[in-house]
């Protein structure tokens, strides 16, 4: 849709015809004036300049965005991918899940053997390297279990922070594809407001001849040029607006703000139909978060069963050169003889991080219902809004500007009964455009919700 159609556009230049037309008989008399007086003052008025603003000259129009090669337009998925490779977020993420499986490595090695070296004794006599007592070589094997408990903690936080990678790599498609929808709802609104203000222009200039010949009021051309700046403010700011969701889309894509891109997906509507208890089955069957929380749950029960380990012998082992030639090996044990209430009380402890940790999760499952609910609702609602701009507001803001249109060349309406029309309809438009965006948005942010993409923004 544009604001004056080929017909608007015939309209008001017919307009303007007939508005210098209407001053001159067929003969070249003036008619609808007392002749010669009336003449002689309109002249007057243009001599010493009385239409005060409305002769004054009009802004100019703002500067459009850079235009972007085609080269650099880029669809939803094109953006989604670039967030994947480029993203400083993710790739914080990949740092933490291998920072997990090296220490899930570590865990799982047994305990180092200690060399132990003695250099001073109670004699006089200096360090003698070749002296085989001063040398002893210890390696523990833990009996007690605690190897086993240590790796079992290791991969529970292993997999919980791959859940927490996944759950920025939702968080992010969430962020690249809010910033797309940011930067066409931009666009469209960009296209509104170009047009708007050439109508503002084209409504001036009629007006401004009209004023000059009469036809119309100074008030009148003084409410066109205010509508002309009106549309320029408004044109700034949609210009502004593009260039802001550019950087925007970027800094999300991981890139420098400054780099050129622009959206090539159209800004449609595509509804969808959903089912409430569905998508909550699906949130608990997706949603990283919760797999987090219950690999948090599993790390602290195996920190219980590290705790109690304590209770355990482990094995020691001992020699040092000179019993080794011997075939002599010391062979003990360590445990403590008996706990003062250290490790009960490690032990307790423990136990009250699981039982705190089952809590969170079931918070986290009421949250994850919260969530998807009030993401189903705005899908809904954004689809509401959407029919009602379709089935009503729009047509009917724009059928009523074609009606003031052919009113005008008929002379039943004014150019301010035009601009009323016309800013009804680029207000129309832009709540229209405004809508698809928050409709787009909420399936982003349902999408987020559920933990899995879906259909709209694959």
């Amino acid at each position: 849709m544009t604001f004056l159609r080929t017909e608007g556009e015939t309209s008001l230049q017919g307009l303007e015809s007939h508005a210098v037309a209407t001053f001159w008989e067929e003969d070249g008399g003036m008619r609808g004036w007392p002749g010669t007086f009336a003449w002689i003052a309109l002249l007057g008025c243009f001599g010493v300049g009385c239409f005060g603003q409305a002769s004054s000259p009009p802004p100019e129009m703002p500067e459009m965005p850079a235009p972007v090669p085609d080269t650099q337009k880029i669809t939803l998925t094109q953006a989604l991918a670039q967030a994947q490779q480029n993203s400083p977020l993710l790739a914080a993420a990949g740092h933490e899940v291998a920072g997990a499986k090296a220490n899930l490595s570590g865990q799982r090695a047994p305990v180092n053997p200690i060399l132990n070296l003695t250099a001073i004794t109670n004699t006089p006599d200096v360090f003698d390297p070749t002296d085989p007592t001063k040398y002893g070589l210890v390696v523990t094997l833990e009996t007690s279990g605690r190897q086993r408990w240590r790796t079992h903690q290791a991969h529970a936080q292993l997999l919980g922070t791959e859940a927490d990678a996944a759950t920025t790599q939702l968080s992010v498609r969430q962020s690249v594809a809010n910033a797309y929808i940011d930067l066409q709802v931009a666009n469209r609104t960009l296209e509104t407001e170009r047009e708007a203000y050439a109508t503002a222009a084209r409504l001036n200039d009629l007006t401004e001849k009209q004023f000059q010949l009469g036809q119309v009021s100074e008030a009148s051309a003084i409410r066109t040029r205010i509508a002309l700046t009106q549309e320029d403010q408004n044109l700034l700011k949609a210009v502004e607006e593009v260039n802001l969701a550019r950087a925007n889309l970027n800094v999300q894509m991981g890139r420098t703000p400054e780099t050129p891109v622009d959206a090539s997906d159209p800004l449609t509507y595509n509804p969808l139909t959903l089912q409430l208890e569905d998508l909550q089955r699906q949130a608990v069957q997706f949603r990283p978060e919760l797999r987090s929380a219950e690999a948090n749950r599993s790390a602290l029960q195996a920190a219980v069963s590290l705790q109690r380990s304590q209770y355990y012998p482990d094995l020691v082992i001992g020699t040092n050169p000179l019993s080794a030639r011997n075939g002599e090996v010391e062979i003990g044990v360590s445990w403590p003889l008996f706990d003062l209430g250290s490790i009960r009380g490690q032990v307790r402890k423990a136990q009250e991080d699981v039982k705190a940790q089952e809590a969170t999760i079931d918070q986290t499952r009421q949250t994850i219902r919260l969530e998807v609910q009030a993401a189903y609702l705005a899908v809904m609602r954004a689809q509401r809004l959407i029919r009602s701009f379709q089935d009503g507001i729009l047509p009917r803001s724009a059928s009523l500007l074609e009606r003031v249109e052919k009113s005008l060349t008929l002379g039943a309406s004014s150019i301010l009964d035009v601009i009323d029309a016309q800013q009804t309809y680029r207000a129309t438009r832009n709540d229209y455009d405004a809508a698809l965006g928050d409709y787009r948005r909420a399936v982003s942010q349902l999408e987020r919700a559920i933990g899995a993409p879906m259909p709209l923004l694959r």
